[in-house]
């Protein structure tokens, strides 16, 4: 019921059906939340687009320039945009919207944040070994 535009709600729901069938539940929760962030800002900046159909390159990449300047709702916009392309595909394939499936490129997801990786001297090793004997067992 958040999202105002009655055709994408109709349309989502198809493809929620479909993916409900092969992911978890947290996930379909996930997908119709970034859905919902998308047609908020459709409400707000785009109020000619009443349906998925309607969704063009252009438009999306305003969106993705309203995400990385103006919404601050979200820190994890690598897997919200992952979501949000695995939602629209579904629907795509659903409501047979060729647009929707060439959609987006593989720049427009950001990259995940690389861990790094902390390296201790043999020294440190050694004391951190020593003093692991002697801790409780909880800490150690």
């Amino acid at each position: 019921t958040a999202i105002p535009q009655e055709e994408i709600r109709q349309e989502l729901k198809k493809g929620i059906y479909l993916n409900l069938k092969t992911e978890a539940i947290d996930c379909i929760k996930k997908e119709m939340t970034a859905m919902r962030r998308l047609t908020k800002y459709l409400e707000e900046k785009e109020k000619s687009i009443k349906t998925c159909r309607d969704i063009t390159r252009a438009v999306f990449e305003e969106y993705l320039i309203y995400l990385k300047t103006e919404e601050t709702s979200t820190k994890y916009l690598h897997a919200d945009l992952c979501r949000l392309r695995n939602i629209l595909d579904s629907i795509g394939k659903t409501c047979d919207y060729p647009n929707l499936e060439g959609l987006f490129l593989q720049r427009d997801i950001p990259p995940t944040r690389q861990p790094e990786f902390k390296v201790y001297s043999d020294a440190e090793l050694k004391r951190i070994n020593a003093s692991i004997v002697e801790m409780d067992e909880q800490y150690a």
